[in-house]
């Protein structure tokens, strides 16, 4: 029906991670049972790194490296954790390369 928001299921039955309504063309966040992760966007892509930051966060421990992520769910290109800063893969939140303190952010050619 037009106007009405249908959830998308894994086989499993569960939610999709990344729900969007049609008619609006905005798109949001969900756990498998479809409590919302973040807000509705017009840019959301993909949910791998908020789902991947909700898990840790959820983790509770402490010094636990926090993804960073874009707007459009993907991750941040630049990924620091304490004092240490490396470059990042957008899509599979691999770090790359050499870490560096955070006075040098502006060394990394990311």
């Amino acid at each position: 029906m037009l106007g009405v928001f249908v959830p998308e299921c894994e086989d499993s039955g569960e939610w999709k991670a990344l729900q969007c309504h049609a008619s609006t063309g905005m798109c949001r966040c969900v756990h498998p049972t479809g409590e919302n992760l973040k807000n509705s966007s017009r840019v959301l892509e993909t949910c791998v790194c908020i789902v991947h930051r909700d898990r840790q966060m959820k983790k509770g421990l402490l010094g636990a490296a926090i993804p960073a992520c874009e707007e459009s769910g993907y991750y941040k290109k630049v990924q620091c954790h304490e004092a240490r800063c490396s470059c990042a893969d957008p899509t599979s939140g691999e770090l790359r390369g050499e870490s560096r303190h955070i006075s040098e952010l502006s060394q990394l050619e990311c």
